[in-house]
C-alpha cells in the first residue's frame, strides 16, 4: 500500500450545485457563481479518538500503538502537531516525550490540514479489517457495546443483527447521527448474506468502519 501511495492525488471533496440551480431556475445558465462546499473532514485526532472507542482500545496497550502507527501518525489524516508541546521528563534515567502525540514526525507539521483523500480510506480500510477480522479482542468489545454479554462464536437467536442493534452499530461511528431507514435495511440485508451470527456483524462493522462518511463532520 505504501509503494503506492505516489499514484493517488491528495484532494478535498466538494460539492456543487450550480447545475441544479440553473435547472430548477434559480439562476440563468449564463451566471456562473460558484457553488461549491467543501465537506468538513475530522483530522487524525478524531478518528484514532472514534476508533479507540468503537474497539474500546486500552491507552497504553499494543492495540493503541498499532492504531496510532495505522491512523495517527499518517499525515494523509491532516492534523498539526505542537512542536512546543512535547515537553520532556525523565523516567528512570532516561529522558522521553511527556506529550508524544504532540510529536512532528513523519510529514505531519505544526499545520496541516484535513482533507478527503484515496489515500486516507485505503490506511483506513486496513485498520478496519485489521480491528474486525484479526483481533478477536478488539471485535469482541465492539461487539458488547452493540449486544452486552456478546461472545465470540455466539449462536443465540437474539445475538442476530436487527434494526435496533444495527442502529447501535451505526451510532458507534457516526456519533450523534441515526440512520434512515433504508441504511438500516441495507445493512440487514448484508448481514443476511452471512452463514453465521458472527460473519454477519464483521459484514455490517466493516461496512460501516470503511464507509468515509463517519469521517466528516456534519
Amino acid at each position: 500500500m505504501v509503494s503506492t501511495s505516489a499514484c493517488f492525488q491528495s484532494t478535498e471533496l466538494k460539492f456543487n450545485d450550480q447545475n441544479a440551480a440553473v435547472a430548477s431556475g434559480r439562476i440563468p445558465a449564463s451566471v456562473a457563481e460558484d457553488y461549491s462546499l467543501e465537506l468538513p473532514i475530522g483530522n487524525r485526532h478524531y478518528v484514532f479518538s472514534v476508533l479507540s472507542q468503537v474497539f474500546a482500545i486500552p491507552e497504553v496497550s499494543g492495540d493503541a500503538d498499532a492504531l496510532r502507527t495505522d491512523i495517527f501518525f499518517k499525515k494523509e489524516f491532516g492534523g498539526g502537531c505542537d512542536l512546543y508541546g512535547v515537553s520532556e521528563i525523565t523516567v528512570n534515567g532516561t529522558v522521553t516525550s511527556e506529550f508524544a502525540s504532540s510529536r512532528c514526525i513523519q510529514g505531519i507539521t505544526s499545520d496541516l490540514k484535513a482533507t478527503s483523500n484515496p489515500m486516507r480510506y485505503a490506511w483506513t480500510a486496513k485498520t478496519c479489517e485489521s480491528l474486525i477480522v484479526s483481533k478477536p479482542t478488539r471485535y469482541a468489545a465492539a461487539m458488547n457495546q452493540i449486544l452486552t454479554g456478546w461472545s465470540v462464536g455466539s449462536s443465540q437467536v437474539q445475538h442476530r443483527p436487527s434494526p435496533d442493534t444495527v442502529k447501535k452499530a451505526y451510532g458507534l461511528f457516526f456519533q450523534g447521527r441515526d440512520p434512515d431507514a433504508d441504511e438500516v435495511a441495507a445493512l440487514l440485508q448484508l448481514g443476511a448474506t452471512a452463514s453465521n451470527n458472527d460473519d454477519a456483524w464483521r459484514l455490517i462493522l466493516i461496512s460501516l468502519c470503511v464507509n468515509p462518511e463517519w469521517q466528516s463532520l456534519i
